[in-house]
């Protein structure tokens, strides 16, 4: 789907296309953008992370939310409950830039998920101006990518986020520079 900024996507429309992604049982590359989309919230999230279970095969998943405000902790524990059954997953690109209303407890369950995706190479998140992400949420994420022995590329923005200690982001520096696959980092904290 390309960029769905010139038209009005509620949850009901992705409820609506959840159901036809169903089919594509044998998809290997998921690119949906949603940014901007005021009128999705976790339900949304939820319809869509439901149909896509049945899609083991992705080999790449990028997912844009960028100021969708209606998006809270729920909706990313949903999308990380899918996530963590992606185990042949390479490339994972998720951005929630401007999403005010997710905070440290979504940031756990995706750090979760990371755990279990034990092939991936690349990850490129964005959580720019998500600012009820603070040093416990980061912490947590830091821990998992710790655990990350794929990984070749990591991009992370987490910008204008809640209270973040300076120990916390120097950690992540650290941790991904010693990562034994890593290639190239790109990381603002």
């Amino acid at each position: 789907m390309n960029r769905a900024t010139s038209i009005n996507i509620s949850d009901k429309a992705i409820q609506k296309l959840s159901l036809k992604l169903k089919s594509f049982m044998n998809l290997q590359n998921l690119h949906l953008d949603f940014s901007s989309q005021k009128k999705i919230s976790d339900q949304g999230i939820k319809s869509l992370a439901h149909s896509l279970k049945r899609i083991t095969s992705l080999r790449s998943t990028t997912l844009h939310f960028d100021q969708c405000g209606s998006i809270t902790d729920p909706g990313i524990v949903y999308l990380s409950q899918w996530l963590g059954k992606l185990t042949w997953l390479k490339s994972l690109k998720l951005h929630f830039i401007q999403c005010s209303n997710i905070g440290d407890t979504g940031i756990k369950g995706l750090s979760e998920a990371l755990e279990n995706l034990i092939c991936l190479e690349r990850i490129d998140f964005n959580f720019q101006g998500c600012s009820q992400i603070t040093d416990i949420g980061m912490k947590r994420l830091k821990e998992s990518l710790a655990k990350g022995i794929s990984l070749q590329r990591v991009d992370l923005c987490f910008i204008f986020i809640g209270a973040v200690s300076q120990e916390t982001k120097d950690g992540f520096s650290q941790v991904i520079s010693s990562l034994p696959s890593i290639q190239k980092k790109w990381i603002m904290l």
